[in-house]
């Protein structure tokens, strides 16, 4: 897992090595212990496909998740067991990139692209962290009264990446072209273009789910610039298109930056995005929400978060994500979709 980004500048991650080295760590780790078999796929044959609902994730090295030692980010998966543990088997992740997934203290998971796995962390890629998709999807569990429902989440996310790197088309490969190498070995994991990777997965996602909400955290690299918001905004249209969607049919909710309330960390950008993203939902609520990362402690360099800043970032999208899908549901009805009591 790497940091890799600054206001406004990508940069080496911090305690990164040469690059002879660095790319190493973005290879899918296999390291030969015992794995767990591929789980079955998250709806059996009787369960209804609109009860599968599926959750789309992207953005820079907020939304890969940190791994934090002290003040300093170590490359392994150094997520406390605590937090892989009693995830909802109703909550499920479908692999984005595959490898050797630990997911306790003495085992390891074998996840293959594109295949649904219960949500242990870590969720975008194998030496990532806690990221605000593990909280989110929890929050969701735990707050949807009806059983019969499930989530899913597919997570896309490259640090340091600005936004032209997540948008549709040839731009995102010559912007990862003339990157450093440490973002470049990321970028290839998703064949240099994020966008295509996210909307090949969400395809499949589709056979089984429905596509009910986007989740993004990005913008500590470049969201001072004059088109970023419509840049986001022209990611979100481009993604309803290519799955089909109706236009402004779901939620798109975007995180603040670490300190928003305390820097120029391209915060105010980030919480004006509404000013651009004015549509509605068929429901009547706007389409675009900012959730606060006030109270959301770092993990040591005032930049990214710490566990515990990730899990409550998760849980406020997951919050605002329950008051816009599932305001209605009643406890037995998916078509009838209050939020239960925390």
């Amino acid at each position: 897992m790497i940091s890799g980004c600054s206001p406004d500048k990508d940069v080496n991650p911090a305690g990164a090595a040469s690059d002879g080295s660095f790319g190493e760590l973005f290879k899918p780790v296999d390291d030969g212990q015992p794995a767990y078999p591929a789980p079955e796929q998250p709806l059996a044959a009787a369960d209804a496909k609109e009860n599968f609902h599926i959750y789309l994730a992207f953005g820079q090295s907020n939304m890969e998740g940190q791994n934090w030692n002290g003040s300093s980010i170590v490359y392994n998966d150094a997520i406390p067991m605590a937090y892989k543990e009693n995830v909802d088997p109703r909550f499920q992740v479908m692999a984005a990139v595959g490898g050797s997934y630990k997911i306790s203290n003495s085992q390891n998971e074998q996840r293959v692209k594109g295949q649904w796995y219960k949500a242990v962390p870590p969720l975008v890629r194998n030496n990532t962290g806690l990221c605000p998709a593990d909280y989110f999807g929890r929050k969701l569990v735990a707050g949807i009264p009806d059983a019969n429902i499930k989530i899913g989440v597919i997570a896309v996310a490259v640090a340091g990446a600005a936004i032209e790197g997540f948008e549709k088309g040839s731009g995102a490969n010559t912007y990862f072209s003339t990157q450093e190498s440490w973002m470049k070995n990321t970028a290839a994991l998703y064949d240099n273009n994020p966008y295509n990777h996210l909307v090949t997965l969400a395809k499949e996602a589709q056979k089984i789910g429905v596509v009910k909400g986007i989740i993004m955290h990005q913008g500590e690299s470049g969201a001072k610039s004059g088109n970023w918001a419509q840049k986001v905004k022209g990611i979100y249209d481009n993604l309803l298109i290519d799955l089909g969607l109706p236009a402004n049919s779901i939620p798109f909710i975007a995180g603040e930056p670490y300190g928003a309330a305390n820097n120029q960390n391209n915060a105010a950008t980030i919480k004006g995005l509404t000013n651009t993203m004015t549509a509605k939902l068929p429901s009547g609520d706007n389409v675009a929400h900012v959730v606060s990362s006030s109270g959301c402690s770092s993990g040591g360099d005032n930049l990214h978060f710490s566990y515990e800043g990730y899990k409550t970032l998760g849980e406020r999208y997951g919050q605002k994500m329950l008051e816009l899908n599932y305001s209605n549901q009643s406890p037995t009805s998916v078509k009838n979709v209050t939020t239960r009591p925390d």
